[in-house]
């Protein structure tokens, strides 16, 4: 099976509104991608996106912009622009900040002060401004944004689901029920988000997709495998599933056509924290097929 040709990268320079830090050092190249055995009809659209040493999580895209979480040295918010090929960090400053949601204008991550305080913070990639969603004592976290709204979850990782205006400045309850919201995800009056009662394999997970204009909710999926980190686009869902410890596989469902499609299929070289992201037809995941974590791709025809 022949894999699409991967990209190169080549570093930036720092963004100058960002506070000054030691020199990073470049990263290479990227190699040819060997030939991976045992694959599905999936890996055609496959290709390499990062490969320093260090780890690299939590990716999202939009349009021809991908983010991510970055540990080489710091735990920071980097990017990669696919057009130019060049990669570049976005947010760094003291403390741990994971990067959660991603529009053309805003990009929502977790500023992460103390045990059990998150806050949900955005900065404006136009204007590059940072400022506050939702803070306080308690723990808010796994923001995300359309443009228009961020929905978080308040009071761990498996709270309630709120909505804020950015316009307007208002919280709103989406998802309130007995069972617990998880890793929700939105693009334009769509979010999907995943509900359970709060226990692992074995239990019921459903995905659920929800209007924020009309209230109307649809399970979409439903499994008792560990399923997580939804992501959501006009025209498809993409989601990690994890039928076996420490398997995982990344799947995906055509919101027009109701097609279930997996992108990876399970094995070893994936852990539950693979996080994809979507933007059109550009779905991203992290996966450790090198033995550390980078950034996989797959593009839909």
């Amino acid at each position: 099976m022949k894999f699409v040709r991967i990209f190169a990268i080549i570093p930036l320079f720092v963004i100058p509104t960002l506070p000054s830090r030691p020199d990073i050092p470049n990263t290479p190249s990227l190699p040819e991608m060997p030939e991976i055995s045992g694959q599905s009809h999936g890996d055609d659209g496959l290709f390499q996106i990062t490969t320093d040493p260090n780890q690299q999580t939590s990716p999202l895209v939009n349009r021809d912009l991908v983010v991510w979480t970055d540990w080489r040295g710091f735990t920071d918010i980097w990017g990669y622009d696919r057009k130019t090929k060049e990669e570049f960090p976005i947010i760094q400053k003291d403390g741990i900040q994971w990067a959660t949601g991603l529009s053309s204008h805003y990009l929502i991550y977790s500023d992460d002060k103390n045990i059990g305080e998150n806050d949900v913070r955005a900065y404006d990639l136009r204007r590059g401004e940072d400022f506050l969603i939702a803070g306080g004592p308690e723990n808010q976290g796994n923001g995300v944004t359309n443009g228009r709204h961020v929905a978080y979850i308040v009071g761990g990782a498996c709270g309630d689901l709120r909505l804020y205006d950015i316009r307007r400045g208002k919280i709103i309850p989406v998802a309130d029920t007995d069972g617990f919201q998880d890793t929700p995800k939105v693009f334009g009056n769509n979010a999907a988000w995943i509900d359970h009662i709060g226990g692992g394999r074995g239990t019921p997970h459903k995905l659920v997709v929800g209007n924020i204009r009309s209230g109307k909710q649809k399970v979409l999926y439903e499994t008792t495998n560990a399923i997580n980190w939804p992501a959501i686009s006009r025209k498809f869902v993409v989601w990690s599933e994890s039928p076996a410890p420490h398997r995982n596989k990344v799947m995906a469902a055509n919101l027009r056509t109701g097609e279930i499609i997996e992108l990876q299929p399970e094995g070893p070289h994936q852990n539950s924290n693979t996080m994809p992201s979507i933007s059109k037809d550009l779905a991203v995941w992290q996966a450790w097929r090198t033995g550390n974590g980078d950034i996989y791709g797959y593009l839909f025809e």
